[in-house]
């Protein structure tokens, strides 16, 4: 595996540390992609500082995912970061990284065991219109084909695995957050993001983090994938919203 596509060692330890001594490495060490300025998607960078992620009531009313595992994302920022595994001690499972030689272009690689399969790319388009090209040389088509958006207002996107079964991610609205359901086994959901934020007691940052139980696992290189490129749609949504709503500075 080649640096740009790993995490030094003591930055993952410390990220997979939910208690009140685990620490961030330094900065330095870092070796992930920060190509997208936080004027574009406004990510929060997981930093040098101390890390929990405490579980409280909140977080089980807002996750309401059963059995689920805690993927870690080393940034908050769906189109450049890293996801860890639920496991200690296992090198990084998916690179997520944007570049603009060629157009923008964000791709989400499968990195643990080699030097990463692309599993998916977002061609940024004008006015909405992203193109997805399955795999590293798959044919680019409207993302729309895809992950279909429900009725006009909906808050619903749904998509098939290679099985034909049908999911849906929901919450895909301004001020919502995204929840994944597998329509075979209806319920609570498969999948559910929590975005990084402060500790309110502590003002410690807790990083970002997808819960996907076994369920989810049985299709986890589609649920990434398919969040990133969805979350990065709301997130500019969202952004969009505050400069038109936030009134006079």
């Amino acid at each position: 595996m080649s640096a740009n596509q790993s995490v030094a060692a003591t930055d993952a330890e410390s990220l997979y540390s939910f208690d009140d001594t685990a620490t961030l490495a330094p900065a330095e060490s870092r070796t992930i992609p920060r190509t997208v300025s936080d004027e574009t998607l406004a990510p929060q960078v997981v930093s040098n500082t101390t890390v929990q992620i405490p579980t409280t009531s909140a977080d089980v009313a807002n996750e309401a995912v059963d059995g689920g595992s805690r993927f870690i994302f080393t940034q908050d920022n769906p189109m450049n970061t890293t996801i860890l595994s639920p496991e200690r001690h296992q090198p990084p499972l998916y690179k997520v990284e944007t570049t603009f030689t060629d157009g923008t272009v964000t791709r989400v690689e499968r990195v643990q065991g080699g030097e990463g399969e692309v599993l998916a790319k977002l061609f940024w388009g004008d006015l909405g219109y992203d193109k997805i090209a399955l795999g590293a040389t798959g044919e680019k088509m409207r993302l729309g084909k895809v992950l279909k958006s429900g009725p006009f207002f909906s808050e619903t996107v749904s998509f098939k695995d290679g099985q034909g079964r049908k999911y849906e991610w929901k919450g895909n609205r301004v001020g919502l957050h995204l929840r994944l359901y597998a329509l075979d086994t209806p319920g609570t959901p498969i999948a559910s993001f929590t975005k990084s934020r402060a500790d309110e007691r502590t003002g410690k940052v807790i990083p970002a983090y997808l819960t996907i139980n076994r369920r989810g696992q049985e299709i986890l290189d589609m649920v990434v994938w398919s969040f990133c490129f969805l979350e990065k749609g709301k997130r500019s949504s969202e952004n969009s919203y505050r400069n038109v709503y936030r009134g006079p500075v």
